[in-house]
Order: C-alpha cells, then structure tokens, then sequence
C-alpha cells in the first residue's frame, strides 16, 4: 500500500493485448493493480488499481513489428490515503517514449491475492506470449522516470569537471 515501482520490458506490437503484470484474485476481480495492453484503435498501455484505470498511455513509435518497450510505473504516499503515479511508456528501439502521472487514492492490497506475469490464471494472457516479456521488476520503493531512465535504459555520463572542486580552508585568524 506504500511506494512501489512495477516495472515490465516486452515486445509491444500493433496487435498485442492482454494483461503484462496482474496482483489481484485467480477470477480477475478482486485486484489490488494491474497493467494492461489494451487496442484502442492501436496499442495503448492501461495502468489499473483497485478496479480503477489510473493512467492510458498510447504506445509510442509503434513499428509494424514487436519490439520491446519498457512500461514503468511508480506510485508514492502524498498523505492520508492517498498517492501521486507515475507511467512511463518507451520504445527500446526508438528511444521514443510518453508519460503520464495521477494522484489517485492509495490501493487496498490483499496478502492473499496472487502475482500473475503474462496473465490472470491463464486468462486474457498476453499475446504476445510469456517470451514477449523480457524482464520484470517490483520493488518497494518509488523510482523516479528519471532514476528508471538509469536503470533500464542507459546511465548518464557524468559532468566533466575541469576545475578544483574542493577549496582550502578558510585560516581561523
């Protein structure tokens, strides 16, 4: 229910629907989150929770073949119940990418409910298939876009610094 980060690298084509990464109840409903796939006259990435659609991203630079595409999403506690999303869609290939954020309340999570990856129990799977989906990462803490541009795309170079960065002491008189 606090910070997290749901991250999923997978092959995104025109015609590729169903479910990347599902927590929630066998049956499909309960859910605690949810991210989705769904044709909308083309790709667009759906980002659920608590039964609620949250954030709609369209696919960027979709190419007439699959190809991977990092869907990051990231939520933090703003106050009492409530939270601040943060979606990122980008395209591996291209380097093209689209993003969205909402505050929205906090998800009720149940320790029962399972983790399904490329599916819910074998329903709506994924069609690209599971050996679409290249990596997937959930973690407990909030990522900005930002950090997962570091981690999942390429690491920034760091500044050159041509000067001293470190000054003498000021002598006590």
């Amino acid at each position: 229910a606090g910070d997290r980060e749901l991250a999923v690298v997978a092959d995104i084509g025109p015609d590729t629907t169903g479910t990347l990464l599902y927590h929630g109840h066998a049956s499909g409903d309960p859910y605690t989150c949810r991210i989705v796939v769904a044709d909308d006259f083309g790709p667009v990435v759906q980002c659920y929770e608590d039964g609620e659609l949250i954030i709609e991203i369209e696919a960027p630079d979709l190419d007439s073949e699959p190809g991977p595409y990092l869907i990051h999403w990231s939520s933090k506690a703003t106050g009492a119940g409530t939270a601040r999303s943060e979606v990122m869609v980008v395209s591996l290939s291209s380097g093209a990418a689209a993003h969205a954020f909402d505050d929205h309340a906090v998800g009720t999570p149940n320790p029962a409910h399972a983790l399904y990856v490329g599916a819910v129990d074998g329903a709506n799977g994924y069609t690209g298939g599971i050996a679409a989906i290249k990596a997937v990462r959930i973690g407990t803490r909030f990522h900005s876009q930002v950090e997962a541009r570091e981690d999942w795309i390429a690491e920034s170079t760091a500044a050159v610094v041509a000067s001293q960065t470190r000054l003498e002491p000021v002598p006590i008189d």
